[in-house]
């Protein structure tokens, strides 16, 4: 029978526009153990943070965050003045 015993990943940055995927699963057949090791590298348009280990978000996707932080403010501003008033 055919089952990995430990399957392992760990995600880092590799540089500032690239994260790295490594994968590690250990196989036990017929009382026989395999290591299978496989990296992967994915691109980062918008680079990687080294922090989270993960690509940054677009640019726009903060912008969005502060317009609604702004928006929702401003909101409830306006149902605190209604209600004192």
């Amino acid at each position: 029978m055919l089952l990995p015993s430990v399957l392992a990943q760990s995600i880092t940055c590799y540089n500032s526009t690239h994260k790295q995927i490594e994968k590690v699963m250990i196989l036990n057949i017929s009382g026989t153990t395999y290591d299978i090791k496989n990296v992967e590298y994915v691109y980062c348009p918008y680079g990687c943070d080294p922090q989270r280990n993960d690509c940054n978000y677009p640019p726009y996707i903060y912008l969005l965050i502060i317009i609604s932080i702004i928006f929702l403010s401003y909101a409830v501003y306006r149902v605190l003045l209604r209600v004192m008033t």
